[in-house]
């Protein structure tokens, strides 16, 4: 898979799972991998990562893979800062 097609997978898991409300935990668990894997492969830190794991984190997202492939697939969620500073999923 070329750099950008890896960017754009990394893009599009993250925006979806946002737009369900999820954390990077709870979507882990629903794809049944452990939350750091998780986090690795949706950051792009994680290098190679399997059809496989890609199939599980899809199905978890209820999207199909070539969706997550896809530029400009899933539009950037709008996040609003809370009071503490944090990001609040609106």
């Amino acid at each position: 898979m070329g750099v950008q097609a890896v960017a754009t997978l990394c893009a599009n898991i993250r925006r979806v799972r946002l737009a369900r409300g999820w954390s990077q935990e709870v979507t882990a668990e629903k794809a049944g991998l452990g939350a750091r894997h998780f986090q690795d492969i949706e950051s792009g830190r994680r290098n190679g990562v399997r059809l496989e794991t890609i199939e599980r984190i899809a199905k978890a997202l209820r999207v199909e893979v070539w969706q997550l492939l896809q530029p400009d697939r899933f539009p950037e969620p709008k996040i609003q800062r809370g009071k503490s500073g944090h990001s609040i999923k609106r």
